[in-house]
């Protein structure tokens, strides 16, 4: 018979330290539909996931036999560190025993790894080559390093880092005159160049904060800042030192948003937050402190929004057959009688040009021509159309339709702006210099009080207005 034990009972069931008996699990998050915790192993990003069944209301779920799920996970990323490394348990008599042995299964499986010395984010895991046994990035492909020992790893090889979920500098965009009106307070580090402690939690944060940065961590909560300081000069930690203060000041974290320009800056943004401030796991922060992609990603799933992101060769496959047709599948191409037909990265570039301007399809026709002509546009115009056709009939979404959706929601939905401009009170970017204009438009609009219809405007006659590469475009609700 299937035991619907407490949430009570099953943290009873966790393991505690046996000379002091504290916990040593910390509730994570409720995760679809059921209570998760989490057992850190010291000095790694690996950590024991523990995902309990039971549900909101405090109990264990009906059904479900093997629904006590655990597994080895990186916390850096919230993935599984590789296949197979988790165990299930049944729900009937004698659970919590059998749950604590697995536990320690795991426990041992996670002490034979360690943090990889190359990479931000991964995890040094044991495989089985054909030249023998090695441990390996549990970030591969993007990160590559190898080593026969932990207790002796070989130098690493330094590969560029890859920017993900960014996009190109928009280099017209004035930040300055931007900001002037939305700003308070600035501040400028300088060329001090401020490094962290080898353990942050054993030293007063503020001793090492030269004047300037304690004087932007403790500014009122309330206070529009804008920080220029040279690279190296101690930006993140001081932002990251802000959140804490907010924080610690009574800023709810489910309110706080930290932009940050890649999923590793995010990651250890948390992490640092975490350490500091360790009530904030058990909150929505961690889904908060990303880049702007995952931001608007979660934004839509929030609003019901249930899509993945293609593979690129799924894309090619689509595009290439709206280009110039596939005769067996009997797709007419839009170029498929035509003498010169263009590539599906260049078809793709200027669908994704039009998105990142914030035209409609009812829009970018007159876009497109004033840089080809009449005939070629009309097929671009008409690729668009088919290609979001494709990623809506095989429910997909694409990195450049997560800010593209967003923005015209803002602009379209009075509902959902005030919604998340009334959610979000406190909005950080780190790099803001290098995001894009829509991105920075979704950023600015998100900060304003929701009753600032005046700063709303003007947000929009920036972003659609006569400086605008698509000034032609005027957009209205």
């Amino acid at each position: 018979m299937i035991d619907r034990y407490s949430k009570a009972d099953f943290e009873d069931a966790l393991p505690r330290d046996k000379d002091t008996n504290a916990p040593l699990w910390t509730h994570y998050r409720f995760d679809k539909g059921e209570h998760t915790y989490l057992i850190p192993l010291k000095d790694t990003r690996v950590a024991i996931l523990i995902r309990s069944s039971i549900e909101m209301n405090g109990r264990a779920a009906e059904s479900g036999n093997d629904s006590i799920r655990i597994l080895l996970i990186n916390v850096a990323t919230g993935s599984p560190l590789a296949e197979k490394v988790d165990a299930w348990t049944q729900r009937t008599h004698g659970w919590q025993h059998r749950m604590t042995e697995k536990i320690r299964i795991l426990y041992k499986k996670g002490l034979e790894m360690a943090n990889c010395p190359q990479c931000n984010d991964g995890v040094l895991t044991k495989r089985e080559g054909k030249f023998g046994a090695f441990y390996g990035c549990s970030s591969y492909p993007r990160c590559k390093y190898t080593t026969n020992s932990l207790d002796a790893p070989k130098a690493p090889k330094v590969d560029p880092e890859p920017v993900a979920e960014s996009e190109p500098i928009d280099a017209d965009v004035d930040f300055g005159a931007i900001f002037d009106e939305l700003t308070d307070d600035e501040y400028n580090f300088g060329d001090d160049d401020v490094s962290l402690p080898a353990n942050e939690l054993d030293s007063d944060p503020f001793e090492r904060l030269n004047p300037q940065q304690v004087e932007y961590v403790t500014a009122p909560i309330d206070a529009n800042i804008r920080v220029m300081a040279a690279p190296g000069s101690g930006k993140t930690m001081s932002t990251v030192e802000r959140i804490v203060y907010l924080l610690q000041h009574g800023v709810d974290p489910s309110a706080l948003v930290y932009v940050t320009f890649t999923k590793a800056m995010a990651d250890e943004g948390f992490e640092r937050i975490a350490r500091r401030v360790p009530e904030v796991v058990s909150t929505g922060l961690a889904n908060q402190i990303c880049t702007i992609h995952a931001l608007c990603f979660r934004m839509l799933r929030w609003e019901g929004l249930k899509r993945d992101v293609p593979k690129e060769w799924e894309v090619k496959r689509a595009l290439n057959e709206i280009v110039v047709g596939d005769d067996r599948k009997k797709i007419v191409g839009e170029w498929q009688a035509a003498f010169e037909k263009p590539g599906y990265k260049e078809v793709l570039h200027w669908i994704n040009l039009a998105k990142s301007n914030g035209l409609t399809t009812t829009e970018d026709a007159a876009f497109f021509v004033r840089y080809m002509n009449h005939g070629h546009a009309q097929k671009v115009h008409n690729a668009r159309r088919r290609y979001d056709e494709w990623l809506d009939a095989n429910n997909y979404i694409t990195f450049g339709d997560m800010l593209y959706l967003v923005e015209q929601r803002l602009i379209h939905d009075h509902a959902f702006r005030n919604k998340y401009q009334a959610r979000f009170t406190h909005i950080l970017v780190d790099e803001c210099q290098d995001v894009s204009r829509q991105a920075l438009f979704v950023l600015c609009v998100l900060s304003l009080d929701h009753k600032d219809r005046e700063g709303y405007e003007r947000m929009r006659k920036w972003r659609f207005g006569k400086d605008n590469p698509c000034k032609e475009q005027q957009t209205g609700e």
